[in-house]
């Protein structure tokens, strides 16, 4: 009877000399945008293959596999932000924004979520009694930098699963979409990783923070390790055809921070697609949030803010029913 018990604690002890939490998540999340981004099926109207289209429906309907998205996006970020010596800050969020999400407070406490993730790893963790105490310390170690090598690492996997599974959920329109709390941990966990590597450059505008010219190599080698791109269009993934998203973005700081990013970067030449993507996906057929944009940018001319740019092209924008 207590044969199975004994072959389980025996696995646990080898498995992280076998693999460790690195390998595990990196192999996980590959997996993940492999079966979805793969060539095995043909395409739907929306351009995801029918296959992905029934494999992201059934790995968002899963709440354990979505809580795993949410607590390891939470503990990347904040690993990130560490590593690169970024002001994480993650918003405070509102009753009214949560309730736009159908969500309570405590289904977005991006730290208690970052702290979750980090609790699920220790049981990769060698046993206490079975490994000397600098295997103990090393593989802690290794714990807390599992994200921070940032592109080219786990971070990467995790990223591109999230953008396709984000990319096939919102396909669908309204009626389908990302699960309210990856909606929500998206929109602020990775927005106040995109506001920080935007601090890191150019200075903090919302506090009136003296603006700086964004030549700093460092800063523009932590926006590309964050994969701040793939960052603002995730952001824009998660908001098309979402009322409900786009509601919250406007109530935190998710529609200000894609804004910041509509300017012409020549080292990050992609940048300003994406954001500006993003704010169409923000905008479209919303007036509040249409509204909210000219305000901000009546704001942003008022207090002659530039987004880091010295004479940045003037953003015009047309809104769309």
């Amino acid at each position: 009877g207590a044969a199975p018990e004994v072959a389980a604690l025996a696995l646990s002890r080898l498995a992280p000399r076998l693999c460790g939490r690195a390998d595990a998540v990196g192999w996980l999340w590959h997996t993940v945008h492999g079966l979805l981004a793969g060539p095995n099926s043909i395409e739907d109207g929306d351009g995801a293959t029918a296959t992905a289209t029934v494999l992201a429906s059934a790995m968002l309907g899963d709440a354990a596999f979505v809580c795993l998205a949410a607590e390891e996006m939470a503990e990347a970020c904040s690993q990130l932000a560490s590593a690169w010596g970024l002001q994480w800050k993650p918003a405070t969020i509102s009753q009214e924004a949560c309730t736009a999400l159908g969500l309570e407070l405590t289904d977005l406490d991006v730290h208690a979520l970052a702290a979750a993730a980090a609790d699920d790893g220790n049981t990769d963790q060698l046993d206490g009694a079975a490994a000397l105490p600098e295997e103990v310390v090393e593989q802690e170690d290794a714990a807390s930098r599992l994200w921070a090598r940032g592109a080219g690492g786990p971070f990467e996997e995790l990223m591109q699963a999230a953008l396709a599974l984000s990319m096939i959920a919102s396909a669908g329109g309204s009626s389908s979409g990302l699960p309210p709390r990856l909606t929500g941990l998206y929109l602020i966990a990775n927005v106040a990783l995109i506001e920080a590597l935007h601090a890191r450059r150019f200075g903090n505008l919302v506090s009136g923070e003296k603006t700086k010219k964004g030549t700093d190599p460092e800063a523009l080698e932590a926006a590309r390790a964050c994969m701040l791109v793939e960052q603002v269009r995730l952001c824009g993934n998660v908001l098309y055809g979402q009322p409900r998203a786009q509601s919250f973005a406007r109530l935190t700081r998710a529609l200000r921070a894609v804004l910041s990013h509509c300017y012409a970067d020549n080292e990050l030449p992609l940048l300003r697609e994406a954001g500006v993507f993003a704010v169409r996906n923000a905008t479209h057929g919303n007036p509040e949030n249409q509204q909210a944009v000219r305000d901000l940018l009546a704001e942003r001319k008022a207090a002659g803010v530039s987004d880091g740019m010295l004479q940045p092209p003037p953003i015009e924008l047309e809104f769309a029913d």
